[in-house]
């Protein structure tokens, strides 16, 4: 279900995403706890992905939202997942 919740927001263009949606994909990021479980690294492979263009996107307002609103907490969870990688 995840894995069709992110290849969904991976198609909604960039100008679309409002704080709602930015907020979905944190939440997803952060329930990815069993990382080898299932379908889980193509999960968090999508998230990155989006999160990694919303962070570098410069032109529309949903990148500087997410950088101002989001970023901490998106790096704060991509730690998160590469120390539990780390540790499995």
């Amino acid at each position: 279900m995840k894995l069709a919740v992110v290849e969904c927001l991976n198609n909604v263009p960039l100008s679309d995403f409002d704080n709602e949606e930015i907020s979905t994909i944190i939440r997803l990021l952060a329930s990815c706890k069993n990382i080898g479980a299932g379908k889980t690294e193509l999960v968090l492979a999508k998230i990155f992905w989006i999160i990694t263009k919303l962070a570098k996107e410069k032109e529309e307002e949903s990148g500087k939202n997410f950088r101002i609103k989001f970023g901490e907490q998106a790096v704060n969870e991509a730690l998160e997942i590469l120390i539990r990688n780390q540790s499995r």
